[in-house]
């Protein structure tokens, strides 16, 4: 499940930390209606995987080019496109002023059968289906009293956490964001419940004091969830489908569906099929299990383009596509309720993408424009590029490569010192600056240990740097 927004998905060995460190620290800003204040999480961007190439623009397109004919040309390119990357297909969807206008399937459903993707075909969707669940949690918020500053054991008091702090301390809201400090597991099997597994990860340890800083964690969305079937006394999946998939025309969006099912895509890496049924494990679903169309993803970009039309109140639309916890500093991201507030071109973006499973996703607005694009392949072919070409294609904007920060050295002595994780994900390891660059090592006969391709270093009231933070794990600095 892609962690974001983008929530990105490269990977790196943490010994051979390489990038760049950037200075500035950012607080969250939040208010409004039924939005809690946040512990102020701050931290410096670190990269140590190079970005990747940019690819060839799709455009120019002609300002003076009918619509339908800068559509068609886009999908012509990106059919080509894919090819080339080895993906079977993908889909694509395009809402302009409010509306959906266009959509369109390019390529196989599985590879080697003449199976052709529609604009219909549905994806496993992944990390995309948070914001399902947080407007779930908004629409209970409305009508049945859920409160985002009460504690978490109010609704679930089975949760429990090993060594750390206390349970209590976890709200509603630091799940919403991912600022809950609890660490990125829903690993379940086959038929496991809710319940089994939270009750799997009782005595896991926290990453940090909740609410202390961002990290993105699918076990947030799964607790989510059984704050619904909490709420409600009915399954998460049947809320969900009730208050926000049909209400919103998400008509063939689910969260099951059979092997045998000709309209759903098989989920493919190196041209393998790696997917053909979704797991059925709740914790899992909750935190990326819906499986659905662009066209049906669409309908739920119109309905939040529309300030939540007849199922949630403005309030709630806007408390989920404003941004609270920072991800990155340049370009500034930041999470808000199942959403990732962000800029492309200098238009304020509110998105989130999912990868899994032979699946990669990409569900992007752009509310002042009334525009959004959503884009889905069966492959591990990323779908940033179409979606930012669609996005100039339809807003004139330049299909300008994404922003990148200088690498501030300045700060670098900063970050300098040893480190650990007490989950026992990142090990212990020094970071230390090497000539012209930014370093790590761990201590001789420990394993290589796999991290996101990115990290933030997070400082504490006194300015000095306290955490590591990473998908893989969160180390703390040592005395």
């Amino acid at each position: 499940m892609r962690a974001l927004p983008n929530v990105r998905r490269e990977r790196a060995l943490l010994w051979h930390l390489l990038g760049t460190a950037l200075a500035v620290a950012f607080a969250c800003s939040c208010g409004g209606p039924r939005v809690v204040q946040l512990h102020p999480v701050t931290g410096d961007t670190f990269r140590f995987n190079p970005p990747p190439p940019p690819t060839p623009p799709y455009g120019p397109f002609a300002a003076t080019a009918a619509a339908e004919d800068r559509f068609n040309a886009l999908v012509a390119s990106w059919r080509t496109r894919l090819n080339a990357s080895g993906s079977p297909g993908g889909a694509i969807a395009v809402v302009l002023d409010g509306h959906l206008r266009f959509a369109a399937g390019v390529g196989t459903r599985q590879a080697e059968r003449d199976e052709p993707i529609t604009a219909t075909t549905r994806f496993r969707t992944a990390s995309i289906s948070k914001m399902l669940v947080a407007a779930t949690i908004m629409w209970l918020t409305e009508h049945d009293g859920l409160a985002l500053d009460r504690p978490l054991t109010d609704y679930v008091p089975y949760f429990r956490r090993g060594r750390g702090y206390d349970a209590s301390a976890v709200t509603l809201e630091m799940l919403l964001t991912h600022t809950g400090g609890i660490p990125d597991s829903v690993y379940c099997p086959d038929g496991a419940s809710l319940r089994a597994t939270i009750d799997a990860h009782a005595t896991d340890p926290y990453w940090a004091p909740p609410g202390r800083l961002y990290d993105y964690s699918n076990a947030d969305y799964a607790l989510l969830a059984a704050v619904i079937e909490a709420k409600t006394k009915r399954p998460f999946e049947a809320v969900v489908t009730e208050h926000i998939l049909r209400p919103s025309g998400m008509n063939s969006a689910l969260y099951t569906a059979d092997e045998s099912d000709t309209t759903v895509a098989r989920g493919h890496v190196g041209g393998k099929v790696v997917w053909t049924h979704p797991i059925d494990c709740e914790a899992s679903r909750a935190a990326g299990g819906v499986i659905a169309s662009v066209t049906d993803f669409a309908h739920f970009a119109e309905l939040l383009l529309a300030g939540g039309g007849t199922v949630l109140s403005s309030a709630s639309v806007d408390a989920m596509s404003r941004g609270r916890a920072v991800i990155e500093t340049a370009p500034l991201t930041k999470y808000g309720y199942g959403l990732v507030e962000g800029s492309r071109a200098g238009l304020r973006t509110v998105e989130h993408g999912g990868a899994a499973a032979g699946f990669s996703t990409l569900f992007r607005l752009v509310p002042e424009r009334g525009f959004a694009v959503i884009a889905f392949v069966n492959g591990t072919t990323q779908p940033d590029d179409v979606v930012d070409a669609a996005t100039s294609a339809f807003l004139g904007v330049p299909e300008a490569p994404r922003e990148q920060a200088p690498a501030d050295t300045a700060r670098w002595a900063d970050y300098v010192g040893r480190y650990e994780d007490a989950t026992g994900a990142l090990g212990k390891f020094t970071v230390f600056v090497d000539g012209g660059s930014l370093r790590a090592e761990r201590p001789k006969g420990q394993a290589r240990v796999p991290v996101v391709g990115g990290g933030t270093f997070v400082r504490g009231a006194d300015g000095k740097v306290e955490y590591f933070v990473t998908r893989a794990g969160v180390a703390r600095r040592l005395p």
